[in-house]
This record gives structure tokens, sequence and C-alpha cells, in this order.
């Protein structure tokens, strides 16, 4: 059976995995700052690494990308409306 941590561990990883993918399309002009994919991808990948360091109780960190989140879903909202 698998452990909870394994999970964890799998959901943190995809979420930088996708933190850096939204930086990296954004450098190379695929995506630009208004895009809401951009935000998308940042707001999905920080909740994957909130989930971790809140496990972790690392809450310097957890603020951190909850930060990081609020701001992301800031984004979506200025690229919706």
């Amino acid at each position: 059976m698998i452990s909870k941590n394994i999970y964890i561990k799998i959901i943190s990883w995809f979420g930088a995995t996708l933190l850096l993918l939204a930086y990296l399309l954004l450098v190379i002009n695929i995506y630009n700052g208004e895009s809401i994919w951009y935000h998308l991808l940042n707001a999905i990948g920080s909740i994957g690494l909130l989930i971790e360091v809140f496990f972790e109780k690392n809450y310097s960190n957890s603020f951190l990308q909850f930060a990081f989140f609020l701001i992301a879903c800031l984004g979506i909202c200025k690229a919706l409306f």
C-alpha cells in the first residue's frame, strides 16, 4: 500500500513542475503576464506546493505559497474581467 506521504510528494512535484512550466512559457513568449493560462498554472502549482509545506508544518513557506496563490487568483480575475 502506498503511504500518504508518497501522494503528497507527487502532488508537490507536480506543483513545482507547473510553476516552472508557467515561467518557461512566459520567458519564451508563449504566454504573457496577462494570460489566464499563465495564472492558472501558477495557482494550481502553488496549491501543489502548499499541500506539502503545510503537512510538513513549514508555516512560513505555507504563507508564501498561499500568498502566491492569492496573487495568481487576482491575475485570473483580471484576465477574465
